[in-house]
C-alpha cells in the first residue's frame, strides 16, 4: 500500500500512527528522536516552519521521498506491539495499587 501526501500526519504522538501505517513529519525532539531514530527523514526543528513547508511539499511530489519514509516507519513500527504495551499498562497499575 502506497500512503497518499494526504495521509502524511504531523505529530507529536506517532505510535498511533506507526501502527496504522502513515509516514510522520515530526519535530526532532527527543521523544520522537527515541521513536523514530536519529537518522529519520522526516524531522523539522521546531517553530521553522519554511522546513516543514519544504518537508510537506516534499512528501507530496517526491514520491521516493514518501516511499522512504514509509519504509523507516514500518521499520519502526515492529517495535510497537499493543499487546506489550496493554500488558505494561497493566503491571504499572497494579504496581500502584
Amino acid at each position: 500500500t502506497e500512503a497518499l501526501a494526504a495521509d502524511v500526519p504531523i505529530l507529536s504522538t506517532g505510535t498511533e500512527a506507526l501502527a496504522a501505517d502513515v509516514p510522520i513529519l515530526s519535530t526532532g525532539i527527543p521523544g520522537s528522536v527515541g521513536m523514530l531514530g536519529k537518522t529519520y527523514d522526516g524531522y523539522f526543528n521546531v517553530g521553522d516552519t519554511l522546513a516543514l513547508r519544504n518537508l510537506l511539499f516534499r512528501a507530496e511530489s517526491d514520491r521516493g521521498f514518501l516511499r522512504n519514509l514509509v519504509t523507516q516507519c514500518r521499520r519502526r513500527a515492529k517495535l510497537i506491539d499493543p499487546s506489550r504495551e496493554k500488558a505494561a499498562w497493566a503491571r504499572a497499575i497494579r504496581s500502584v495499587i
